[in-house]
């Protein structure tokens, strides 16, 4: 469609195409909703026999889809409303008011009395439609399991309870979110997509657990990962406890003690020496897979290797020091300011 129209629902833009096969083509019209590109309306047929009669049933069609994707659109948006209110009673409710919080589930499909397990998930990118999108490749990825899902907007964020009778049953809950992943990648591959898991808790106290541990780890995929990224709190390891440091003059101190140095070398001279340093950690020392890797001979990155030493007074032999480094690398995405 031409960017030229404009989109007014009343008066949708459409467009005459010459289709490749000959003697054929179709009208065209877009279905505006609020002024938004919805989708798009089409009547295909001989060229010859269309005319402005089936433009304007074109129109007319384009119109009453309009009006029906209208409708599901605000009721989808109350439905959301509504769960989002429903899961910040979960998460506040005192336990006098377990009992109907628990009916109240049963009633939305959802047994509190199961085992849970949260994901949190963000996109660059929101909208209702997106979260539509999101939930529907969600629900694809768990079809075929004895997993229930409940879906509730939150915080701009899409909250994803699952319960199942027995734990087992959500061991794969990782696998099933990264399967959801990929379909939505592969429907917009300009979007990130992180999401944080939640490991598995009984009743209303564990889905409660689970729910803090999935916003941590979804705050630790877009810290870490710039927000592309599935992440489990049960991968967290060292995370866990230094993001719980944020903030912490210790954990500055240490870092601009450590690696600070190295930093402002790198920034001063424009080297690489910072990034040199964790591919080195990262190919656990061998310096053959670090310079391949690096696309360095091996004395070129032997030369790099004695000048981080020298920077940052360190042997990189020693164990304690190469641990001081790689506790530092560590840090960086959690320092007010790691200067590189």
């Amino acid at each position: 469609m031409s960017s030229a129209h404009a989109l007014d629902s009343k008066a949708p833009p459409w467009k005459y195409v010459d289709l490749n096969t000959p003697g054929w083509a179709c009208l065209v019209t877009a279905i505006v909703i609020e002024g938004q590109l919805g989708g798009y309306i089409s009547i295909l047929g001989q060229k010859d026999n269309l005319d402005d009669l089936d433009r304007l049933a074109a129109e007319r069609g384009s119109l009453v889809c309009a009006m029906e994707l209208a409708k599901q659109r605000a009721v989808i948006a109350v439905e959301n409303r509504f769960r989002g209110d429903f899961l910040a009673m979960l998460l506040t409710t005192n336990a006098a008011e377990e009992a109907a919080l628990t009916r109240r589930a049963t009633e939305m499909g959802y047994d509190l009395n199961h085992q849970h397990a949260v994901i949190l998930i963000n996109l660059t990118r929101s909208s209702t439609r997106a979260w539509a999108v999101v939930a529907d490749e969600l629900r694809a990825s768990l079809a075929g399991t004895s997993i229930q899902a409940l879906f509730c907007t939150y915080e701009e964020k899409l909250a994803a309870l699952c319960a199942a009778d027995d734990a087992a049953s959500l061991k794969n809950i990782t696998q099933y979110a990264q399967t959801a992943r990929e379909r939505i990648l592969a429907l917009a591959p300009d979007v990130r997509v992180a999401m944080g898991l939640g490991q598995t808790g009984t009743g209303l106290l564990g889905l409660r657990r689970s729910f803090g541990q999935a916003r941590e780890a979804l705050s630790l995929a877009q810290t870490l990962f710039d927000g592309d990224k599935v992440f489990s709190f049960g991968d967290m390891g060292l995370y866990h406890l230094l993001n719980h440091l944020q903030g912490c003059d210790q954990l500055q101190d240490f870092y601009d003690q450590v690696l600070t140095p190295l930093a402002d070398y790198d920034r001063e001279h424009d080297t690489q020496l910072v990034p040199t340093l964790e591919a080195f950690f990262t190919y656990l020392g061998n310096v053959s897979q670090t310079a391949e890797a690096l696309h360095l001979h091996r004395n070129s990155l032997l030369y790099r290797l004695e000048r981080i030493a020298d920077i940052c007074d360190v042997d990189l032999n020693d164990a304690d020091d190469r641990f001081a480094l790689q506790l530092a690398l560590k840090i960086r995405p959690f320092v007010a300011n790691p200067r590189a």
